[in-house]
């Protein structure tokens, strides 16, 4: 194998059609489809022809794509058996780049599924690992990330707010990704949301992006507030039809006066928490955006047990 990759051949079957198709018209090979390192191509040709070949993290990729472009059937098998037995939270990402490389559909699809199956399996595993990757500034494909997130790990929180404070750019794919991410379940709780409006926020480019931040900000609320009122009712003895469907009278816990009893006892209690919380989240906060001041008022809505938030923006908008 030479400086152009060119390699003299025998004629014998090597189990590839694309090759022997192209042995047979030129006596000379060309492996010029493979962007990989000419050692790791030429023990794949080797491998053609009877010599071993021990798969590994450091030749996986070449090998993986020797076989698709070239049509090697058994070691394309043999690749995807390895990833799927050596696949981790630590080499997942890698694994989607080599995926993501290949040109045939087939072969593509095949080995996007084993990260896949592995991704679902491992999400939280897979939380962690991005966090660091994310701690330690290296590359994180959007498309996976992502992906991860929508899977929600248990750090899901965390990572949307370091992502979102590493570049306006992520800002931005946040932003267009945010209709696919369920934000009232990453972010169960308010003050960390705050926190992630702020990152947002800082990071935006445009008037337009931050209406979109204003609009993320309105909706989450308002999905929390609804949340909170299901619970608020079911907990002050009225029912949802799903629960009024599928419990007796008996099941509810007796009679309406015997559960108002119970609640009645706690209610001091359950005030003095809400209380607490109203006052934590009620204050006026305020974004500083190039001097100007976007403040975010909230009004309280008691009548749900909760606070439903509306958005008030500065005239510039």
């Amino acid at each position: 194998l030479c400086r152009r990759s060119q390699a003299v051949v025998s004629t014998q079957s090597t189990g590839s059609t694309v090759l022997e198709d192209l042995i047979r018209r030129d006596s000379v090979l060309t492996l010029d489809r493979v962007a990989a390192p000419a050692p790791q191509l030429v023990r794949c040709l080797q491998y053609l022809y009877g010599a071993p070949l021990d798969l590994s993290l450091q030749n996986i990729e070449t090998s993986t794509l020797f076989a698709s472009v070239y049509g090697v059937t058994d070691l394309m098998a043999r690749c995807r058996t390895w990833i799927k037995g050596n696949i981790d939270a630590r080499n997942l990402f890698y694994l989607v780049k080599v995926a993501a490389r290949l040109e045939d559909k087939g072969h593509r699809s095949q080995v996007e599924q084993i990260c896949t199956n592995f991704l679902t399996k491992n999400i939280h595993a897979v939380g962690n690992e991005t966090w660091q990757k994310l701690q330690n500034s290296e590359e994180v494909d959007q498309s996976l990330f992502f992906r991860i997130i929508q899977l929600k790990p248990a750090n899901g929180n965390v990572l949307l707010s370091s992502f979102a404070e590493k570049s306006s750019e992520n800002v931005a794919k946040i932003l267009e990704m945010s209709e696919s991410l369920e934000f009232s379940e990453i972010f169960p709780d308010f003050t960390e949301f705050n926190s992630f409006i702020s990152l947002l926020l800082v990071n935006e480019k445009s008037v337009e992006e931050m209406k979109q931040i204003v609009s993320l900000q309105q909706s989450y609320y308002t999905v929390r507030s609804h949340i909170f009122e299901n619970k608020f009712e079911s907990e002050d003895g009225k029912w949802s039809d799903d629960e009024s469907e599928s419990l007796d009278q008996e099941e509810k816990g007796e009679t309406d006066g015997n559960y108002k009893k119970k609640y009645d006892e706690t209610n001091s209690e359950e005030v003095s928490v809400r209380e607490k919380d109203e006052q934590r989240i009620g204050e006026v906060k305020k974004f500083s955006r190039g001097g100007d001041l976007i403040s975010v008022n909230y009004r309280d809505h008691l009548s749900c047990g909760w606070n439903y938030y509306r958005v008030g923006l500065g005239s510039e908008l």
